[in-house]
């Protein structure tokens, strides 16, 4: 049984106009007669308000993380909670990438935000029957992001990253990308960004990362992904 496991996809529409690779530099706006590029991530809202927005910023795999302002508000904050992520199509202003600084955002789109789960019964029970395209899987603070083709439909799925209880206590648990359709029925696909708060297992003392597994029809043998703990927390020592 998987314990609080019912993540349904409720915003899975990346928005057409933002569809673009990960980190790809694409259109361009001319400010001053300067051509910037615009920039495509996934990013966390920190807040907003009446003069403007904040974003965070992490790098896949950085230990830092840089922080994005805009002058105006840009999110419906009624829809995205702060800490959760989102597709953003962004222009740093000083035309420098991926340092702190204010940026013009030309769109944004929502990303499927979760939390690791827990499998209180080990391995959880049809997690690789309905596999997904895989397309890349980084860290991004205290996430696990990826970023994925899936079958579209209409009706809401099983989908999250879900960790083997009986390997809670290892250096490396095991998570497993949980992905289940009501009825498999043959549709086309669609791209998704989905991002998983990890944070609460990056404090567990002795926790040195993450293994994560995925039913990936990209690469089939390419099942099995690592993720490193940025700051891991010494056991404390045993007392026998």
């Amino acid at each position: 049984m998987i314990s609080h496991y019912k993540r349904c996809i409720a915003r899975v529409a990346v928005l057409a106009v933002i569809c673009a690779g990960l980190q790809s530099c694409s259109d361009e706006d001319e400010t001053d007669g300067v051509r910037l590029p615009v920039l495509y991530d996934v990013v966390e809202f920190t807040s907003q308000s009446r003069t403007g927005t904040v974003f965070t910023l992490w790098r896949p795999g950085a230990d830092e993380p840089v922080s994005l302002t805009t002058d105006s508000p840009v999110i419906d904050a009624s829809a995205v909670e702060p800490g959760e992520s989102v597709f953003l199509a962004y222009t740093p202003l000083d035309g420098i990438a991926y340092t702190s600084g204010a940026v013009s955002v030309s769109n944004y789109g929502f990303v499927n935000n979760g939390v690791l789960q827990k499998s209180d019964s080990g391995v959880p029970e049809g997690w690789d029957a309905e596999p997904v395209y895989l397309i890349s899987l980084w860290r991004a603070g205290g996430k696990v992001c990826m970023r994925l083709r899936m079958t579209y439909d209409t009706t809401p799925r099983l989908f999250a990253l879900v960790v083997d209880e009986s390997t809670a206590g290892d250096k490396y648990p095991t998570a497993y990308l949980y992905h289940r359709r009501p009825d498999n029925v043959p549709n086309f696909s669609r791209q998704y960004y989905a991002a998983f708060d990890v944070s609460a297992l990056w404090a567990t003392p002795g926790c040195k990362g993450l293994r994560v597994r995925v039913a990936n029809s990209n690469i089939p043998s390419l099942d099995t992904f690592v993720i490193e703990n940025p700051r891991p927390v010494a056991a404390e020592p045993s007392k026998d």
